[in-house]
Parts: structure tokens; sequence; C-alpha cells
């Protein structure tokens, strides 16, 4: 049998799958996660597919209209798993080829099997298991309905000769349906938003929400949304449709965001609200769904409003502090004032732009409503440089404030760096050989709010060049407190040796060229150049042009690589210079995180393959704010 989903096709396994399996299965992150070791070789394999992955409903997981497997997804029937003995009842198990992590596989997979066991082999209920730790495998549970059951201490993990803590979940057939009608639902709220989408409205979205990924915004008009919400939220027999919806969190597309905030809003109950608001608020990634975000209930209950207020504040969250000012704001400025807000909201401090601007707009609108109580906050300078010429200049565009009042506003203006103006920090990009500093104006759009430039290093030695990256990225870190690094091909090599790593707070590197040592074995073998002619000669020139260095080679064995820098690694699947097994064996040690473009070379150049990148970029930067939002 054949199971077919939107992108993958599962088949069973063949004895002739047994070289590709060894290349995913022999990756030390894949098979102990799931408690088996490492393949050693293509003939374990074979062994595997013959007497493990022939049995009943074991299928592998290929791209539709390739024949490739990256992974494997089976049902352990009676007698196969410790879960169940019972016939209408199995396991679930899964693993999945290391370049295609974090792409939806596994889930899209998990899901279609699930399918299979209600609806063709008649179960009644699916369990599945991970060990603690496996974050990866618990997710994929829990994005398919699974339901925590229990944990066990102590569990036997014979192929690793250790014991493990064990996890236990399970979705139940009715639980399954369920969970299909809702599915139903929301695709059916899709398709409502998709035939409102406005393509001109949509790029103008993309332009001013740059926290959102491009590909999540419809690009519905928010009277539109409006309208819709009021619509869902009357209908009272498709209450349940509402709630599923509801509760479908994280959201596919941005505007689902907004009409969920819009629902929301309408809610009548304050109790009935504020849990629902609370669910929401870990899940907003940008400013428009936060500002959007206005419940009638807390207008009639101020009272109950203010220990969440006070809560959210305290998060850290950038929306969800962004939000609890914009509540302070909105329903405590007016018979409700308290000097005792403006103390809570002054004394913040943050890096994040967007609650920073809050700040702003909530002194801005505050000195229109109770001036004489706010101005001394702004002549006291109780705020930022930024955020206090910010609050003045939203204070000057006012048509509430006086003339009189804006003269006085203008006088209190202070004297900034013009970095100072910069809240979220600065991009340097480092280029390989044969590139320069220009390149790094394609990232600009990619890191908006950023001081984005890049370094022409005079030297392509490591020592010098090391030396100049490092004296780049600390002017930088002088005038910026953010600072990120990309680094592509030598240039990322060339940043290791810049011995920067305190200095930097997250890198991407593409196609790094890290193991330079290999290189430079692989270059002299090809040439036919022992490490003893290198070292008497000093330099060799080779055939193809490139020269040698006794000094070079010498530099990159005794220099000790500090890098302790969250990391984000782009590799093409074609890279003809760098082996995927350095760049794994460095993602490893040091924990950076690999992301394979099918098909890509060491040379991201044609429009493909920048596009790829650039979405690469986008989706780690939202990837991290909610990461921090959660």
């Amino acid at each position: 049998m054949i199971l077919t989903t939107r992108r993958l096709e599962l088949r069973p396994w063949n004895e002739s799958d047994a070289e590709v399996l060894f290349k995913y299965a022999k990756e030390p992150d894949v098979g102990p996660r799931a408690g088996w070791k490492p393949h050693e070789s293509v003939s374990e394999s074979l062994d595997v597919i013959s007497n493990i992955l022939s049995r009943a409903e074991t299928y592998a997981i290929c791209f539709k209209g390739e024949n490739e497997p990256i992974g494997s997804v089976s049902l352990h029937l009676k007698g196969h798993t410790d879960l169940t003995d019972r016939d209408d009842e199995c396991e679930l198990g899964y693993w999945l080829g290391k370049p295609f992590w974090g792409r939806g596989i596994m889930t899209e997979a998990a899901n279609e099997m699930l399918r299979h066991a209600f609806e063709d082999l008649g179960m009644n209920k699916v369990w599945a298991g991970y060990y603690d730790g496996n974050d990866r495998s618990k997710r994929v549970q829990e994005k398919c309905g699974f339901i925590y059951q229990w944990t066990t201490q102590d569990v036997d993990v014979p192929a690793l000769g250790e014991k493990r803590v064990g996890h236990v979940s399970a979705i139940t057939r009715e639980a399954w349906l369920r969970q299909e009608r809702s599915a139903v639902a929301i695709n059916d709220i899709e398709q409502r938003l998709f035939a409102m989408r406005d393509e001109k409205y949509a790029s103008g979205q993309i332009k001013i929400i740059p926290s959102v990924d491009p590909e999540r915004i419809i690009g519905v008009r928010t009277p539109e949304l409006r309208e819709f919400a009021k619509e869902l939220y009357a209908e009272k027999e498709g209450k349940e449709d509402i709630d599923a919806f509801l509760n479908s969190l994280p959201h596919r597309y941005f505007d689902e965001d907004q009409l969920h905030a819009f629902i929301i809003s309408l809610e009548k109950d304050f109790d009935s609200c504020i849990a629902k608001v609370e669910k929401l608020l870990p899940y907003i990634d940008n400013w428009a769904t936060c500002d959007q975000l206005s419940p009638k209930a807390f207008k009639k209950y101020p009272e109950k409003l203010l220990p969440y207020i006070e809560k959210w504040l305290a998060s850290g969250k950038t929306y969800t502090v962004r939000f609890a000012i914009g509540m302070l704001m909105q329903h405590f400025l007016d018979g409700r004032f308290s000097p005792d807000y403006l103390e809570k909201v002054s004394h913040i401090r943050s890096d994040e732009y967007y609650i920073n601007m809050m700040i702003a707009w909530y002194f801005a609108t505050a000195l229109a409503k109770q001036y004489d109580a706010i101005i001394p906050y702004i002549e006291n300078c109780a705020l930022d440089p930024w955020t206090h010429n910010k609050t003045i200049q939203k204070s000057i565009e006012s048509f509430r404030i006086t003339p009189e009042q804006k003269d006085h506003l203008r006088s209190l203006k202070v004297k900034t760096d013009k970095s100072a103006d910069d809240m979220k920090g600065a991009v340097l990009y480092v280029h390989g050989r044969g590139g320069g500093a220009k390149e790094a104006k394609r990232y600009v759009s990619l890191f908006p709010g950023y001081d984005v430039c890049g370094i022409d290093y005079s030297s392509y030695d490591p020592w010098d060049a090391g030396k100049e990256i490092y004296g780049e990225i600390r002017r930088l870190k002088q005038k910026h407190r953010v600072i990120i690094v990309i680094a592509n091909s030598l240039g990322a090599f060339f940043t290791l040796c810049a011995d920067a790593d305190k200095l930097i707070d997250r890198a991407y590197f593409i196609s790094p060229l890290i193991d330079m040592e290999r290189l430079i074995m692989d270059l002299m073998k090809g040439n036919g150049i022992t490490e003893e002619e290198l070292k008497k000669r000093g330099t060799v020139m080779t055939e193809s042009g490139e020269e040698l260095s006794w000094k070079y080679l010498s530099y990159v064995r005794d220099h000790r690589v500090r890098w302790n820098v969250p990391t984000q690694i782009l590799y093409g699947q074609y890279d003809g210079l760098v082996p995927y097994e350095t760049v794994s064996a460095f993602a490893e040690k040091y924990g950076a995180e690999i992301t394979v473009m099918e098909y890509g070379e060491h040379w991201f150049h044609t429009k493909d393959q920048l596009a790829f990148l650039d979405k690469w970029i986008i989706s780690k930067e939202n990837e991290r704010t909610i990461n921090e939002l959660s």
C-alpha cells in the first residue's frame, strides 16, 4: 500500500534503500533520540530493512515524485508494542533524517498514519511515546492531537544499554474525529479569508509588519475582518467551530491572528474574555495584532483587569508588555488615572523597538489628557533618550497639545548619538573569497530597524582578518547592544578566528568553511604535496592557483576556536566544497542548527537560491521572536 499527502508519499521499504537509509541513520542525532544506535554500515542498514522495516504498516517517507526515503513512519500492531495488547490499538513510531527537520514533514506523515489507522484499519486508539529531552518528538505528538497519559522512570533502552525517562501519550478515534471536524471548520474559515484577499493591500502589509513572514499574510482589509468576526461571533449554531478556531493556536496565517483578536474583542463576559486573551498573547508576534486586540469586556471591569496588566508588564515578552501598556493607555488615563501607572511604565527598560514605541505613545497620549501630571517626567528625563524624544515628537504632532505646550516640549528634546535611534542593533556581513562589503546591502530589507553593514578585510591571512573583524565588531558593540553576524563561506572561518563570540548575540553562517585543516589537507593530497615538503618550502602554489602555506596550516592547527553564539547554518545539498560531515560536527559541538536547501550549491547565487536564503533568515528571526514570547 502507498499512502500520499500534500508533499509526501509513504511506501514500503525495499532492500535497495539500504544505502540511503545508512546515509541518514548513521547520523548520531537521529537514532539515539529514538533509542537505537547509529548505523555503522550499509550492511547493517540492509539487515534493519530485512528484519524491522519490512514489518506490516511500516513505510518509507519520500517526497512526491522522488523515490528516496528521508525517514520512516510505522504503526506497531499487537505483538510489536509494549503499550497495548489490544487488536484495535497500535503505537505510532517515526524518525526523520536530520536535513529535513523543522519543515513539518514528520507531522504531515504522522497525521496521514492516524487517518490510515482510524479509517482504513479500524483502530480505536493510537499510542505514542518519546524519551525525556526529545522535544521534537513531543511537538509532533502535540501537533497531531495526542494527549499525555503517563511518565515512567528508569525505562530500559536495550540498544543503548541505558535507562531513561519515558513519556506516553495517546489519541482516541473520537478525539481524532473531533479534530478532523475542527480542521474542516478551520479550512472553511481560511477559504473565506482567501476569498476576501486584496493583493495590493497584502503588499502594503508586508512592508509595515516586518516581523511577520510574508507568506503568512493573506491581505484581508481590516473592515472586512471585523465584519467577518461579528458574523462568526453571532453564529450560535457554529459555536463549536468557532471554539475550534480559537483553540487552533498557533494559526497558519497572520489574518487568522487578526480575526482571532477581533472575535475576542467582541466577548462580553470578562472571565471568558480574559482566559481567551491569556491564551492568545503568547502567540502574538507583531504590533498590528497586539494593537487590534481591544476587548469590550475590559472597559466594564477595569478593577478586575489591573492585576492582569501588572502580570503582563512583568512578563518580559515584547508584545505582552506592549499590550499591557496599551491597556493602561486605553482604560486608565481618564477618570481612573493614577500617577502609580506612570511610575510603572516609566521604569520599563527594553531593547525592543515595539515596546519603546508603545511607551512613547502612552506618554504622548498621557500628555494630551493629563499634561500637568506627565510633564515632570519629560522635564526630569525619566525615560531613555530615544523614548523621551519620540514622546515629544508624537506629542507635537497631536492636535490636543496647545502651541505653548509644544514650544515647551521642543525645548526639552535631548541630544543623542545617531545610533541611539537604532533600537534593535547592528548586523555585520562578513564576505567570502572574492566578495565584498557591498554584498551587505541585500540584507537591509531582512533586518528592518538594524544598522546593516559589511567589512572589507584587507588580508586573507586568518590572523589578520580575524583581528580586523574583531575590531569592527568591537566598534559596533560600542554603539549597539545587539550584534548579529552573517558570514558567508570563508567569512565564517575568519569570524571564528576573531575570538569575538562574547560580543555577538547570534550568527547566520552560509555555506561555512569551518574545518579549514581538512580543506588544506585535501588540497595537499590532491596536489601530491606532503606535510614535510610544505614545511620545508614554506609556501607552495598549486596548479589551480591556490597558495598553500605552512604558516597558515600551523595557525589553523594551533588556534583554538571559542564559539558560544546561537548559530543558524544554511547548507546546500550539492555543496562541492564543504562536506556535510564537517558542518554537522560543528553544529553538534557548538549547538548550531542546520538547514539544508535541496539542490543548493556552495555559492547561493541563483534567483531560487537567494529567495530560499531570504526566507530562511526571515523564518529564523520569526522563530526567535516566537520562542521569546512563549
